[in-house]
């Protein structure tokens, strides 16, 4: 009888078991709040950067590009071609070099913070880079670099799980190298080259086409010979300038100033004593002072372009820089379509018929309104149209263009 009025023990029910995580979890795109603006700021630099020495190349035969005397005569054209020189040739394609390596580590590192796998997804964004480089070469412009940073970023996919100091020493080295043996050669293109070129970009659509094909792929083969060794050592490392965020801007503002003033001073130093202030380049031993002033400037102005992220980020010009850093793939498109239409046959025909001071102002009305498109397209958007494209390629799926407002 006692015993029936003893309650029953309650049972406990057991604490569920843990969730796991599933055994290879597909690596997901990087979201808005993933962005770092310096880096964005840094591209955009980059991007307008490397307009004002490639205008050169759209407008006239490639001679002029170390000429102060063609491209117009009298003392403004001759003073565009040094500033051009000593502060942008070279300069923004190192840049360029660095931030697409920084590129690459960011995107290790966000696969490994996930515990995915990036094999696929960056061996599908690289050869999709170079279709795309490809096509930008043979139907548009033959002096594209996306071909050979898709072949370099195919070669550098194990870099990113090296420590930052290895990466520092292997890029230095292959730079060095790169200086010692690869920094200068001679001229020898034969005068009927350029005659061949004026006749081709000046006539129809076929002419361009058969000449430009011509020409990227000879540059396609040969340049994986000259430039690999400098692009690879500046990929590098901006992988270890990432993996140490510097590039995203976590040191103090005080250092990066600094690193800016001394960048441009001694690069710029290096690069007018040895042949910048008067274009004399007959000496081979001047190349390889003015190849380690123009990566020093290089360092300049990404030191410089990270200063004012941290200074100014919410100003509008910055905002609208940092827009131009984030379509970075489709501005540089879309300055090729641009150019080609000015100065070719198919379009107006200005082919060498556009001094200095004229190019300049195509250069500058040609930034300002990619600034204020990108930065208006991407209040509506998350993306640029070639940076979706590229997205979508990398990740094997679809991927949402239009921004989520609150209302959805």
């Amino acid at each position: 009888m006692t015993d029936e009025l003893i309650a029953p023990p309650i049972p406990v029910a057991a604490d569920p078991p843990a969730p796991t995580p599933p055994p290879n979890p597909k690596p997901a795109p990087s979201g808005r709040g993933d962005r770092f603006p310096a880096l964005d700021v840094l591209r955009g630099v980059a991007v307008f950067g490397i307009l004002f020495v490639n205008i050169e190349d759209f407008s006239m035969i490639g001679p002029a590009r170390h000429d102060p005397h063609y491209g117009g005569e009298g003392a403004v054209n001759e003073f565009i071609w040094l500033l051009t020189h000593l502060l942008a040739d070279t300069k923004f394609i190192a840049l360029f070099s660095i931030m697409f390596g920084a590129g690459i580590a960011l995107m290790h590192d966000r696969a490994r913070s996930t515990g995915g796998s990036i094999s696929a997804v960056h061996y599908r964004r690289m050869v999709a880079l170079i279709a795309i480089g490809l096509l930008h070469a043979h139907l548009v412009w033959d002096g594209d670099i996306l071909f050979f940073y898709g072949m370099y970023g195919l070669i550098l996919y194990p870099a990113p799980k090296l420590p930052a100091p290895i990466l520092v020493f292997a890029g230095a080295a292959l730079i060095a190298l790169d200086a010692q043996w690869f920094g200068w050669s001679p001229n020898t293109t034969p005068d009927r080259f350029y005659w061949e070129q004026r006749v081709a970009l000046t006539g129809s659509w076929s002419e361009e086409l058969y000449w430009r094909s011509w020409k990227a792929g000879r540059m396609e083969i040969t340049g994986l010979f000259y430039f690999t060794a400098q692009s690879c050592g500046l990929m590098m490392i901006g992988m270890a300038l990432a993996k140490t965020r510097i590039l995203q801007g976590s040191g103090p503002i005080l250092l990066y100033g600094l690193v800016g003033l001394v960048g441009f001073s001694t690069g710029v130093w290096l690069t007018g004593n040895a042949s910048g202030w008067v274009g004399d380049f007959s000496d081979p031993s001047q190349w390889k002072w003015v190849y380690w002033g123009g990566l020093l400037v290089a360092v300049g102005w990404g030191a410089f372009a990270i200063s004012l992220s941290k200074l100014a980020a919410e100003w509008l010009p910055v905002r609208m820089l940092a827009s131009v850093g984030r379509l970075a793939l489709t501005n540089y498109l879309m300055q090729s379509l641009i150019c080609t239409t000015i100065f070719y046959g198919h379009g107006l025909g200005l082919f060498e018929q556009v001094d200095r001071r004229g190019q300049m102002g195509i250069v500058l009305t040609i930034c300002v309104v990619q600034a204020c498109l990108s930065h208006l397209w991407l209040t509506r958007f998350s993306f640029g149209p070639m940076e979706w494209l590229w997205r979508c390629a990398s990740y094997w799926r679809w991927q949402p263009l239009a921004r989520k407002t609150a209302s959805s």
